[in-house]
């Protein structure tokens, strides 16, 4: 049974089955995962990700190992080629490392504006409903007038 989010990330190709962890998936590559064969060592402290299953895109940022330390993402922009549901995954994968905070805004806009993918064709009916409610009204006004 998956209790984190409903989702089989493995296959999708994040993180491995691994029925030793609550959850029964890992998501870093750590001692114990290296020592089970889930990994290589030379992966210690990463996302574990199967390239050869994950069609998305992924950046590594390393987090300073000392205290009140900023850093910053080199190319924050992700550039959107198709429609579909999307995934934003954060792990702070060090074991001996900091804990990380996350602040700041995201935003997620598509190339028709801010206006969800499935609302777009709604659009034109309210746009239609707003012209036949306007000309409603205009006629009762106008018959009122006379």
């Amino acid at each position: 049974k998956n209790i984190w989010g409903g989702c089989d990330w493995s296959s999708l190709g994040v993180g491995v089955r691994d029925e030793e962890v609550t959850g029964g998936l890992s998501y870093c590559c750590s001692e114990n995962t290296v020592a089970d064969n889930k990994c290589n060592s030379d992966m210690m402290g990463r996302l574990m990700i199967d390239s050869n299953v994950f069609q998305g895109e992924h950046r590594t940022i390393e987090v300073p190992t000392d205290p009140d330390q900023e850093f910053y993402l080199e190319k924050p922009m992700f550039e959107v080629e198709v429609t579909g549901d999307y995934v934003l995954i954060l792990a702070n994968c060090d074991d001996y490392g900091m804990d990380v905070f996350s602040l700041g805004s995201m935003e997620w806009k598509s190339v028709k504006g801010f206006l969800p993918g499935e609302m777009f064709g709604l659009m034109f009916f309210y746009i239609a409903m707003t012209i036949v409610y306007l000309v409603l009204v205009l006629w009762y006004w106008c018959g009122m007038k006379m």
